[in-house]
């Protein structure tokens, strides 16, 4: 294994990015009716751009373990002066699909960037592809992708992670692996250990800090519209990992858990019950409340060594902007806040969101990811 590779790495100047936001103009809602649930839900059904997905490539990612991840390549719109790569992974019960996904290649193009817009495991294009679930420590398949643009991309490689995978984009900026301990690896270990990498600029949107008080809102607060749609999709994972073949003891192990939780697991049962029938113990804790504990990005804000831009807003319904924050932890200089008072989970509705959806232009948030990532390909 050639360790050089991952080692030619275009970091950021944090400073330049700190000025940036600081500099930015401070998002403004649509309207005083929309609360958090408002943005996040209207966000959600605004008109939305899909025309990249369509002309762009298909990558696979073969995993140590034999699964697959699959993505979208979609290139830059100059690569004689392309800045870098853009990695993109989605939330929780989403895919490339998903309504933000094409938008944020869209930021990444305009700004000089290619893109790659990648389904975590058994999501998407990859369903069927997977035994292992995904979750919101999977820090090491964000790595691996990484690694993978490093190996075959070069230049800049950036990591823009979406909810669950904004808490994993935070783990992988600490360098680390939830499951594999608390404590950060080095550039090498992480590349002997899981075949990754770490980005040079990590960008965490509206990331759940807290997974235990996160899991609880979407299971039992006024929140739980959103759990339920996801456990429709969870359910439908479940099933597809029930149905592949498994070549080892370690994995009948996978699929026998996934069976049980299959035929256990009811549409009508929330996030917590799902997690504790499943994905805590699939993902290699002892339990789900386990699986909160040792994955919560927060904890390890302090450990963060590489640029991270944490963006999310103080109304968000699920995760509630900073306010889980630990307290007795203090943030690493390599963490730029970009907090705004209102925008809900993602959603983000401005007037000129409101309006240019209809007429197909991009929205605030697309534009705040541009101006990051315009930031990032301005840098020798």
């Amino acid at each position: 294994m050639n360790t050089d590779v991952i080692m030619r790495n275009y970091p950021v100047p944090t400073e330049t990015l700190r000025a940036h936001v600081h500099d930015a103009e401070r998002f403004v809602s649509a309207t005083r009716i929309l609360g958090g649930h408002g943005h996040t839900l209207v966000g959600h059904f605004l008109p939305t751009a899909k025309n990249l997905i369509a002309g762009s490539k298909r990558v696979e990612l073969k995993l140590p373990d034999g699964d697959r991840l699959v993505g979208r390549h979609i290139p830059a719109k100059d690569e004689a002066s392309r800045a870098g790569t853009v990695h993109v992974f989605h939330g929780l019960a989403g895919s490339t699909d998903s309504f933000y996904m094409p938008r944020a290649a869209i930021a990444a193009r305009d700004a000089g960037f290619e893109a790659v817009l990648w389904n975590h495991r058994g999501c998407g294009e990859g369903r069927g592809l997977a035994l292992e679930t995904y979750h919101s420590g999977r820090s090491d398949d964000l790595a691996r992708a990484i690694r993978w643009g490093r190996e075959n991309r070069g230049r800049r490689q950036v990591m823009i992670g979406y909810s669950l995978s904004g808490n994993a984009a935070c783990l992988l900026a600490a360098r680390v692996v939830p499951r594999m301990g608390a404590e950060s690896f080095s550039e090498t270990e992480l590349a002997s250990l899981i075949e990754g990498a770490t980005p040079d600029l990590c960008i965490a949107v509206n990331p759940p800090l807290d997974l235990g008080k996160s899991a609880v809102r979407l299971s039992y607060s006024p929140s739980i519209i959103y759990g339920q749609r996801f456990m429709l999709d969870l359910i439908e994972c479940l099933g597809d990992r029930v149905a592949l073949e498994a070549d080892s003891d370690e994995r009948k192990q996978l699929r026998d858990l996934a069976k049980s939780a299959r035929a256990g697991v009811r549409p009508w049962q929330n996030v917590i019950h799902f997690d504790r029938a499943y994905t805590g113990k699939a993902a290699g804790f002892r339990d789900h409340s386990d699986y909160y504990a040792r994955a919560s990005a927060g904890q390890f804000l302090g450990k963060v060594t590489v640029p991270l831009i944490l963006l999310t807003a103080a109304d968000d319904p699920i995760t509630h902007g900073m306010d889980d924050f630990p307290s007795g932890v203090t943030l690493s200089q390599m963490v730029i806040l970009d907090l705004q008072p209102a925008g809900g989970h993602m959603g983000y509705v401005d007037r000129g969101t409101f309006s240019g959806s209809f007429r197909g232009h991009t929205r605030w948030l697309e534009n705040r990811l541009h101006g990051y990532l315009r930031v990032a390909a301005s840098q020798p």
